[in-house]
């Protein structure tokens, strides 16, 4: 489960290392100024995906790290953008478990146009919803969005 609070501990942080106010990240990670206020205000259930995209990509950290389920950062890791043509990964994994379309929907629980959307690269899955597909692959969020090999 998404850790809204520990992920907006972890925005705060890295604000501070690099020294910035809200208004300097929002113009670092091209988003309106309100979008990062509303994020370090918890506004926000969870941060749409291409935010936490630009965020893990500009503080140059693990996904994982970010959403909380490693303690620590990764050291002198090599992180790669995150994956944005989302659908070629999920067939691969599919592939990998030896799963069909439809099992994967009825055990995800999700709509058959939702996954359509997602295998066909029209949209990117939340991050509540990357969260469960990595548990679901039994994989890290860094690995299904290929953000680290």
């Amino acid at each position: 489960m998404f850790d809204r609070l520990g992920f907006v501990d972890k925005i705060n942080e890295y604000m501070l290392l690099k020294g910035l106010d809200a208004k300097a990240l929002a113009t670092a990670i091209s988003v309106s100024p309100s979008t990062v206020y509303n994020l370090l205000q918890n506004r926000y259930k969870q941060p749409d995906t291409n935010v936490f995209f630009k965020l893990i990509e500009y503080f140059d950290c693990s996904a994982d790290y970010m959403l909380g389920f490693v303690e620590f950062p990764l050291e002198g890791t090599l992180y790669h953008p995150p994956l944005r043509k989302y659908g070629d990964k999920l067939k691969t994994l599919l592939r990998q478990k030896g799963e069909t379309q439809k099992t994967f929907i009825e055990n995800m629980k999700i709509s058959s146009f939702l996954a359509y959307k997602w295998l066909s690269n029209k949209s990117l899955p939340s991050v509540e919803s990357l969260i469960k597909i990595a548990n679901y692959f039994e994989i890290s969020v860094d690995s299904l969005i290929e953000r680290i090999k």
